[in-house]
């Protein structure tokens, strides 16, 4: 699906901030936007690096973890 590692998901008033790394060269990148945006970003890097993969697993991905970043926070009485 895509080379990086989720290392930390952000959310923001209207957008969010996903922060990936190379596991093999722990370098992190950031990417902020809607969750479609970033999910093209990662995608094109990802191919940029030789990740023959679609682009519609990643956004799904995405949404997956996104969401359950949201119930866990609600569970720990988070307000996101």
């Amino acid at each position: 699906m895509s080379p990086f590692a989720l290392v930390r998901i952000e959310f923001r008033r209207y957008t969010y901030a996903i922060t990936v790394a190379l596991p093999r060269m722990g370098e992190a990148r950031t990417f902020e936007g809607n969750l479609d945006r970033i999910a093209s970003e990662l995608h094109r890097a990802g191919v940029r690096l030789g990740c023959r993969g679609d682009r519609q697993p990643v956004c799904w991905a995405l949404v997956e973890f996104c969401q359950a970043a949201r119930r866990q926070a609600a569970a720990r009485g988070v307000a996101v």
